[in-house]
């Protein structure tokens, strides 16, 4: 348990107040302390929270002894892991806030000054009350557990839950008494009876007991059950299941759920007398239960399930799979379990629309169903009928709920919220290693990442959070006055302490967080005396998180290596680049940007704000490959307009002559662009191109989207070949080894036409449905000729029947189409095409991308990032090329991403997982691999961080390398390079997270800048690719020839 900030919690709460003096205290301390400047930020806040206590070696000042035993060492019963010190302290710290029901100093007082004779005052900074005495509130049972990324926390959740198994929780108001179906009907005990009385005859009318039982007195094998069901932790029946099913005892067991009754106005309903009590609409059956209901995003519900099984004993624990499409089983049957698996989605689509609890509170809810067929335990068999209308997730008391990457419950106005803030729970679990977005649990193992030549910043950024020292002994420290971004993450942890995890102090009070702790830190001055200590305070008493030495001193993460690295684009990528940016250029120099200096602003004003985001993420995708699909008439006018403003000299009077030239070489930039007929080729297909030495040219224009292209760059001859085309020739040959050229270049023709044919249906679908749209909306007078859709879609489906019968012939499955995943097969002499090579592509990235998996796949996996799907694309297409094998999100729905993430786990065949960047922030374990790229820079270093803590986590074995790919001399180098520099620059913390869409489009937009066009121009230091088309004969490919493209 998190250990807090006070130390002298009276329990008295005298009224003492006097908050003049309250002012003139704070006042005189700030005046005359030094210390009252206390300039840490949100994050050193975070960073410095102290790690729970607890050392197995001390005697434990625990009371509860399960709590003392977990410190001590001592076994877990069911958990098979044996925990790390660390997790063990942050599971007895979890065990102590929920079971401590006492009180807690109040976080929002501090003790500012002790006066004279010793006396204390306790001061709340926002109002200024003085009292003598601390106020004291209600512990709250749950918190944030905030450990940092890649420590476990999955494995100490399921610690606390094997620790607590079977332990039910109280009922939401403590005089209310646990029933079961024996005990109601047939206890003769007062409570029971009470509880009788309070049902009306009519809604009571059980039936009978079979014959030879008496009436109101249960059996002893009823009893035993009974209490075992009510005490399941003292029993431990599970361990007994097999011999209770033997024994015909185990189905009465599991149906004798407990429950209390819940009556909207209790105190209203026991003055009533029994002849009103009809009127009221009845109770709501709440079933009590052991279990914990675990909130994770959908594509963590796989690895949950591993790591349930993993890590605990599953004849001791039962749970249930909320899967997306089934419905979920009845109350009773939920409650049943140890634990509940759910998704986010699932709440917010599904159960979050029967989220109305009003419909469970009705005297029908009370079970009359009759006893079983030869039933030796009188509990009934119980087939009430369900309320579809209403969540069974709202009829349980649950033990505890857990919402894994909790830190979306920042957002109050979700369905996920209101259906989890409605639930009835005893304790509340937000687990996220990253609260807020610049609170970041990214620590653990990336000092030489974060920090790699600065060793004196260590303590300052991962120690205690001290004062900053002043720039003299005379001189007092300038205060840091907070920002809007910190407001910004004040605000969700406002609203994840005080509307869901429902601290006392908080709760219930209109902007109670807003006055007592946010007002005070955002003073326009800086934060006022003590407002820092209060937030301190109030984080530490519901986040439980170690500090980082303290993990460290445990385990030690392998080696992680970081590395950016600058290529030189190709150049027909540098005349995309190029190209791209010029028309936008242009348009703003001829509109006078000079006037103001102020690039962006006419950006935003002529473009608009979701233009300037296109044109910002097509520049990131060119440096990889972008492809415009157009036939250029926008850039050709745009061009002939350009020329003519130069000849004319048709330019504001202010510009500058750095303006004017950058006009200039932008309409250099698009001419060399749109008067290469190569590179207007390239343009046609979203795919990228591999230059392949040896191939003839009627078998490259057979298996190309586009004609046979002669590479112009090169000082060999070769033609341009898409990569996805590549991959589907190399297993053509592969499976037809006697294949001669005429077969190929039939092959490879049908191949195209079943794909544009396929094309074709889809854009006719897409085109009939708008003209009929439009013709239902145009006059039926109108003299305008209707449009006619040609070819129909009867003869473009014959047509493609003919094809898909040609390729059977020639023994091509349908399946061929999408054949980038066949496995490889046995290299042969007689291949046709044995001695085409593969060269560089028409990207720099792609190339060092597929030089680094070629060389290193077979001895170490891969995680390849892109914030782009297309660029994951062509990284799939350029692996398919080469018969290597991946899996990951491309291709794939998001669904299917912990499926995946368990495949590559599991399997050595697949040696590469491409990520889309959005999904790396989650909290999947891919500790198989050791080599992560990005294919650009992440301007977030959160996102950055935790993407990388995906493989350099616990359980992960092997050195990690990281290597972010970057274009020199584009925006990427410019932004690299700054983001470097405030790395090691004091206080720009907060300008380093700032690095993102904006700070982009802002370096982009006031830094305009051409590449090198002709290779000459270039540094020429990029990798070069020779491999074979197809794999080589052992013979072969011993003796390596000096055949490569230069």
């Amino acid at each position: 348990m998190g250990s807090s900030s006070f130390h002298c919690a009276a329990p008295a709460n005298s009224d003492l107040d006097a908050p003049n003096l309250g002012s003139e205290i704070l006042s005189e301390t700030s005046q005359s302390d030094e210390m009252s400047v206390d300039n840490c930020t949100l994050a050193e806040i975070y960073l410095s929270l102290s790690s729970p206590p607890g050392n197995h070696n001390e005697e434990s000042a625990h009371d509860d002894p399960h709590v003392a035993q977990i410190l001590n060492g001592g076994p877990i019963p069911g958990l098979t892991t044996v925990l790390y010190q660390y997790q063990r302290r942050t599971v007895a710290g979890m065990m102590g806030k929920e079971e401590t029901k006492g009180l807690m100093p109040d976080p929002t007082y501090i003790i500012p000054v002790i006066g004279q004779e010793d006396h204390i005052s306790f001061i709340q900074p926002a109002t200024k009350e003085t009292r003598c005495n601390l106020p004291v509130q209600q512990q709250i049972s749950g918190g944030i557990l905030c450990e940092e990324l890649g420590t476990g926390k999955t494995v100490m959740i399921l610690a606390l839950i094997m620790a607590t198994i079977g332990r039910l929780p109280s009922p939401e108001e403590s005089h209310m008494p646990v029933l079961t179906p024996l005990s109601l009907r047939l206890s003769p005990s007062p409570i029971h009876a009470a509880a009788r009385e309070k049902i009306p005859q009519r809604y009571r009318k059980w039936p009978a007991s079979p014959t030879g039982q008496r009436p109101g007195i249960l059996s002893l094998v009823e009893l035993a059950l009974d209490v075992a069901r009510v005490k399941p932790s003292a029993a431990c029946v599970r361990k007994h299941q097999n011999t209770l099913q033997g024994k015909g005892l185990w189905t009465p067991y599991s149906r004798n759920s407990p429950f209390y009754l819940h009556y909207k106005d209790e105190d209203q309903e026991e003055r009533r007398s029994s002849r009103h009590a009809n009127v009221n609409k009845g109770p709501r059956t709440m079933f009590l239960s052991a279990g914990t209901l675990i909130v994770v995003p959908a594509n963590l519900i796989d690895q949950w399930t591993n790591e349930i099984n993993k890590h605990c004993d599953n004849s001791l624990i039962q749970y249930y799979i909320a899967k997306d499409k089934t419905p979920l089983p009845s109350a009773q049957q939920l409650a049943f379990n140890d634990i509940v698996l759910i998704s986010h989605a699932r709440i917010s689509r599904v159960e979050a629309m029967r989220g109305d609890p009003r419909g469970l509170y009705s005297w029908h809810g009370i079970c009359s169903c009759p006893l079983g067929p030869n039933a030796k335990v009188r509990v009934p068999q119980c087939t009430c009928e369900r309320l579809d209308n209403v969540s069974p997730l709202l009829q349980i008391r649950w033990k505890r709920l857990i919402v894994d990457e909790g830190n979306n419950l920042c957002n109050a106005n979700t369905h996920l919220f209101s259906l989890l803030k409605g639930l009835s729970v005893e304790s509340k679990w937000i687990v996220t290693g990253t609260p807020t977005t610049n609170l970041m649990g990214l620590q653990h193992g990336t000092r030489e990442l974060q920090y790699p030549d600065d060793e004196d910043t260590t303590e300052a950024v991962h120690g205690p959070c001290t004062q900053q020292a002043s720039a003299s002994e005379d001189q007092l420290p300038a205060k840091r006055v907070w920002t809007r971004q910190d407001r910004g993450d004040l605000n969700k942890l406002g609203t994840m302490i005080s509307s869901f995890l429902e601290v006392p102090q908080f709760a219930g009070k209109q902007n109670a967080f807003a006055k007592l702790v946010i007002a005070p830190l955002m003073d326009p001055s800086g934060p006022q005396p003590g407002s820092v200590q209060v937030l301190r305070q109030v984080m530490e008493s519901v986040m439980l998180r170690h500090k980082v030495d303290d993990v460290e001193k445990e385990i030690i993460l392998p080696v992680l290596t970081y590395e950016t690295i600058l290529l030189d684009q190709d150049p027909y990528a540098v005349k995309d680049y190029n190209c791209m940016q010029a028309a936008v250029n242009m348009f703003l120099v001829a509109d006078g940007r000079s006037e103001t200096g102020d690039f962006l602003y006419y950006a935003k004003a002529g473009m608009g704000r979701q233009s300037m985001r296109n044109y910002t993420e097509n520049m990131a995708q060119a440096t990889f490959w972008h492809t415009f699909h157009s036939d250029f008439a926008y850039e050709k006018d745009v061009l002939a307009w350009g020329k003519k403003q130069l000849k004319m000299d048709f330019f504001p009077e202010t510009i500058t002559p750095a303006d004017k030239q950058l006009f200039k070489d932008s309409v250099h930039s698009i001419e060399r662009a749109v008067t290469d007929p190569v590179w207007c080729s390239l343009q046609s297909y979203s795919t990228v191109y591999s230059r392949v030495f040896g191939l003839p040219g009627p078998i490259a224009a057979a298996w190309s989207n586009s004609p046979s292209i002669i590479d112009t760059y090169t000082q060999r001859p070769c033609v341009l070949v898409d990569t996805e085309h590549l991959a589907q020739l190399r297993i053509f040959i592969s499976e037809h080894p006697h294949a001669d050229e005429p077969t190929l270049i039939k092959a490879g023709e049908l191949l195209r036409e079943q794909e544009r044919l396929f094309t074709a249906r889809e854009t006719y679908a897409h085109h009939r449905g708008k003209v009929t749209e439009s013709n239902n909306e145009s006059d039926d007078e109108s003299d305008e000729p209707k449009v006619k859709v040609a070819p129909t879609l009867k003869v473009l489906t014959k047509r493609l029947v003919e094809v898909q019968k040609s390729l059977a012939e020639l023994g091509v499955p349908p399946e061929s189409q999408n054949a980038l995943h066949r496995p490889p097969v046995a290299p042969s002499k007689e291949w046709p095409l044995a001695g085409v090579r593969i060269g560089n592509t028409i990207s720099a990235k792609l190339n060092y991308i597929l030089k680094e998996v070629h060389e290193q796949s077979t001895s170490n996996k891969f995680l390849i990032f892109s914030q782009f799907p297309l660029t994951l694309a062509y990284v799939a297409e350029g692996l398919s090329s080469l018969g290597i094998r991946y899996t990951g999100t491309v291709y794939e729905s998001a669904g299917a991403l912990s499926r995946n993430v368990t495949t590559f786990e599991s399997s050595e065949t697949y040696r590469v997982f491409l990520m889309e960047l959005r999904y790396g922030a989650r909290g999947l374990n891919i500790v198989s691999a050791s080599r992560v790229i990005f294919c650009e820079p992440v301007w977030q270093a959160d996102v950055e961080t935790q993407a990388i803590k995906r493989a350099h986590r616990i359980g992960q074995t092997r050195p990690v390398s990281v290597k972010v790919l970057a274009i020199r001399a584009t925006v990427e180098e410019t932004m690299i390079n700054r983001r470097a520099d405030l790395k090691h620059t004091p206080g720009a913390t907060e300008e380093l997270h700032g690095t993102t869409q904006k700070a982009r489009e802002r370096y982009l937009m006031t830094n305009p800048r051409y590449l090198p066009h002709t290779p000459s121009e270039l540094n020429n230091n990029n990798v070069v690719l020779d491999f074979p088309l197809l794999p080589e004969p052992p013979e072969r490919a011993d003796s390596n020839g000096d055949e490569g493209n230069s």
